[in-house]
């Protein structure tokens, strides 16, 4: 991909990438609410390891154009207990006539998911017991439509009916190629 290449060799676009999603996402504290519901927040971050993926999240969003990914759900515990980030060249994004509404994403499963989902090791044996019977069963197939309520999807929007997204060098392209 030509986006994924201006950030890898390109100095001065990659470095700005870099800078855009570093830089906001340092260290924080959160204040404002009770204790207990700080701690709800904190121990989510940590489970989610969100400190970590938000500045690779935004290098998705800013080089890409959309982030995808899917949240893990586990009924027992009630919560989301990991996320799955989705290449968005493995999904079809269909769009709805609503402004305020997500589009319908179509994901081609990828390899190195039916891999991981058959693999006997017992390492990726123990990593399936997080993932619910629904979600193993969609992994091992060939396409899967991703459910609204459980799929982040986070594009970099430059019109209004811009559904997949748009990398910031987007303009650079002319000039770099």
């Amino acid at each position: 991909d030509i986006f994924e290449d201006l950030y890898r060799h390109d100095v001065i676009a990659g470095s700005a990438v870099d800078l855009m999603s570093t830089l906001p996402f340092s260290d924080w504290t959160l204040t404002g609410a009770d204790d207990k519901q700080i701690e709800v927040f904190e121990s989510n971050i940590e489970r989610l390891n969100l400190k970590t993926m938000l500045p690779e999240l935004s290098v998705d969003y800013l080089v890409k154009g959309t982030f995808v990914g899917t949240l893990v759900y586990k009924a027992e515990n009630k919560m989301f207990t990991d996320i799955i980030p989705q290449d968005i060249r493995n999904c079809e994004v269909i769009p709805t006539p609503l402004y305020g509404t997500d589009p319908l994403l179509k994901m081609t499963i990828p390899e190195e998911m039916k891999q991981f989902i058959n693999s006997p090791e017992p390492y990726f044996q123990r990593l399936r017991e997080r993932l619910s019977d629904n979600m193993i069963k969609a992994m091992r197939g060939s396409n899967v439509t991703l459910d609204p309520l459980t799929t982040l999807f986070i594009p970099r929007r430059t019109f209004t009916n811009d559904n997949e997204g748009t990398s910031i060098f987007r303009r650079l392209v002319p000039i770099y190629l």
